[in-house]
């Protein structure tokens, strides 16, 4: 099973393995977290070239967007003064 994400409308995506076919046992979870906290990315859950999936079921298992968002502290000051 892997991930595909990148910025949306961007033909630049990255890739990442959640899942090696065949090599974990079931039931497994993993957790994967994205740099970009401010959102505008797509989203793709998809099987891996070559799974062994049913004929007649799509690769792709689900696609989300994630609209722009905003900092929860984005007008406090990032820097620490001492007098």
């Amino acid at each position: 099973m892997q991930v595909v994400y990148g910025e949306t409308g961007s033909e630049e995506t990255k890739t990442v393995t959640m899942f090696e076919t065949k090599s974990m046992k079931m039931p497994n979870r993993k957790t994967i977290t994205f740099n970009n906290k401010l959102g505008n990315m797509s989203i793709a859950l998809k099987y891996a070239e070559g799974a062994d999936v049913l004929h007649g079921l799509p690769t792709m298992i689900a696609q989300y967007q994630v609209p722009n968002g905003k900092l929860k502290n984005e007008h406090k000051d990032q820097f620490s003064h001492e007098v």
